[in-house]
């Protein structure tokens, strides 16, 4: 059986998190019967779903890997609100300018405009779309998709960006729009919703990324997953966890 993971940092190591305690790490320890892809990438938008590969189609995802099932775990780079649109040719033109004028300009803009939503890197309905497209390729495959939704962050993150929760209820919304479209996907809620994210115990000192406890609860939620649609892997599924 072949399992094709596709995230974003929220899915690989860092200085604060060892890969032995990452989700993903976790679930090759939990799982010898699975061959995971690890087509994780820092950064990562749901643009990749449809666009990466040799034919700009996204088949370095799906096709040309034949996955019997596929993790996805990324979103926050799509929601998190933003001053200017990164790719927007505005934006480009004042990363190009001297470092203290284009300082200059951005303190204007957080200081009259703020990040908004509007500026996210991609539309909630882009997002739908790019996930819609992938989960309709996936299921002429007979592939399952477990999408793993946005994780909520702290009190400093909010601070910074008063808008980031609206904005991550709002795409999480569009992916459980899609799971309701397809009967090959299931959406998998990271962290539960009484977790206090304000204490280090399940997010990095940036307030967004997972803790190896965070990553831990992530591991044991999709692994319920899998087993719910893949029961028969109970039986050499080591249910110890690591």
């Amino acid at each position: 059986m072949r399992c094709l993971v596709i995230g974003s940092s929220m899915s690989m190591p860092s200085c604060e998190l060892k890969y032995e305690d990452s989700w993903p790490y976790r679930l090759i320890k939990t799982f010898p019967d699975i061959e995971f892809i690890d087509k994780n990438h820092r950064s990562s938008s749901a643009r990749r779903l449809v666009t990466e590969g040799a034919l700009a189609k996204g088949y370095d995802l799906l096709e040309f890997y034949n996955p019997d099932c596929v993790i996805t775990h990324f979103g926050i780079t799509d929601s998190y609100p933003r001053l200017l649109k990164r790719e927007a040719i505005i934006t480009r033109f004042i990363n190009h300018l001297p470092r203290p004028i284009s300082n200059l300009i951005y303190d204007i803009v957080r200081k009259t405009k703020g990040r908004t939503i509007s500026c996210c890197d991609i539309s909630p309905q882009q997002f739908k779309d790019c996930f819609g497209q992938y989960c309709n390729r996936a299921k002429k495959q007979g592939v399952h998709v477990f999408i793993v939704k946005i994780a909520y962050c702290n009190d400093k993150v909010i601070q910074k960006s008063p808008h980031v929760i609206e904005a991550i209820n709002l795409y999480n919304a569009q992916l459980d729009e899609v799971a309701n479209m397809f009967n090959n996907v299931s959406t998998i809620t990271p962290l539960p919703a009484d977790a206090d994210l304000n204490s280090p115990i399940f997010l990095q000192t940036d307030g967004i990324h997972l803790t190896a406890k965070g990553s831990e609860i992530v591991f044991n939620n999709i692994k319920n997953a899998i087993l719910n649609i893949y029961p028969q892997l109970y039986e050499t599924a080591n249910q110890k966890n690591h």
